[in-house]
């Protein structure tokens, strides 16, 4: 997970056809953009069952930073962990 992405700054999810980069604005007015409470939440919607279309694939933006499918799937691990040991301490 990128180390300035924190994760109480909202995100933006869409979702892009296989090959395609997003461009400038692609977050602003994609029809499949999504603002969510935080960069855990867009990861596990990302890396979810429910995907929008076949043969789309997520892409994030948090900040300033956009997180590509690859940083998506990297950053899944990251966030189950993170909430397992805060679950942990809550128990």
């Amino acid at each position: 997970m990128p180390a300035q992405a924190s994760d109480v700054t909202a995100a933006i999810l869409i979702w892009l056809p296989h090959g395609t980069e997003p461009k400038r604005g692609d977050f602003r007015r994609n029809d499949s953009a999504e603002v969510l409470p935080s960069l855990a939440e867009a990861v596990q919607r990302a890396v979810g069952d429910c995907h929008p279309q076949p043969g789309h694939l997520p892409w994030i933006k948090v900040g300033s930073r956009v997180l590509d499918p690859d940083q998506i799937k990297s950053a899944r691990s990251t966030v189950t962990d993170v909430r397992g040991r805060s679950a942990n301490r809550a128990a």
